[in-house]
């Protein structure tokens, strides 16, 4: 089932740009997220990256995120 979606950040794909709507299949999404009442949905890479490191890394690493990560 296709979808559609707004790039949200600033590709590193030379036919990508900020803000554009690009369509989709879901067997072409390898990471996803968005915020919700903010809390991040999805992003397990980061998830996973997070699991790995410190907690004084991990710490600083969500200090500076724009939203809350519940574990």
């Amino acid at each position: 089932m296709p979808g559609t979606g707004r790039v949200g950040n600033t590709p590193k794909l030379p036919d990508l740009l900020h803000g554009q709507i690009v369509e989709f299949t879901p067997e072409m999404i390898t990471d996803w997220m968005f915020v919700e009442d903010g809390y991040l949905v999805g992003n397990y890479t980061l998830r996973v990256i997070l699991s790995t490191v410190s907690p004084e890394e991990r710490a600083a690493i969500v200090a500076t995120m724009p939203f809350k990560i519940r574990d």
